[in-house]
């Protein structure tokens, strides 16, 4: 623990002694077998590298850096973290920023990006059933030469959105 207190700026920056070790255990052995890590380069080098390892369209390229001469790279790859405290840059430099110059912020955003593609589907499901439900019952009203009250429309919005609702989230 003496190693990253000295290194890293984890201690006393609201990361758990679980997580930290947690951290320490899976995050390098990841790291080590499933990406590859540039560094010492210049900025129009940075953004070569991404453009060519974007090629690969079964990649998924992440950058971090700390938004001054990351910019470009920063903006380019499909997940760019600026790592720093400065408001101004953070906005305009990358997708996402952290306040400390660490990367233990990446399980964060990777669990939150997985959650909001989660939502999304769900909503279109949500959508599209309500849809199919609403086209149906107005065909089948349409084919009888019936029309439905305001009431009636409440009713029945209320009920296609309740069906949607719960067939969506299965």
């Amino acid at each position: 623990m003496e190693k990253i207190s000295k290194y890293g700026k984890l201690r006393g920056s609201g990361v758990s002694e679980f997580e930290l070790n947690l951290f320490l255990k899976i995050i390098p052995n990841f790291i080590s077998k499933k990406t590859k890590i540039f560094y010492r380069m210049s900025p129009d080098d940075k953004v070569k590298l991404i453009n060519f390892l974007k090629r690969d369209k079964n990649a998924v390229v992440a950058m971090c850096g700390d938004g001054a001469n990351d910019c470009g790279a920063l903006m380019c790859a499909d997940i760019g973290i600026s790592l720093n405290d400065r408001q101004t840059t953070k906005r305009i430099t990358s997708h996402f920023s952290y306040k400390l110059d660490s990367i233990a912020c990446i399980e964060i955003i990777l669990r939150n990006g997985r959650a909001c593609f989660e939502n999304i589907i769900m909503i279109l499901k949500y959508f599209l059933l309500f849809l199919v439900l609403q086209l149906t019952i107005y065909l089948c009203l349409d084919a009888h030469d019936r029309e439905l009250t305001f009431f009636q429309y409440f009713f029945q919005d209320c009920f296609i959105s309740l069906v949607s609702c719960i067939l969506a989230a299965k």
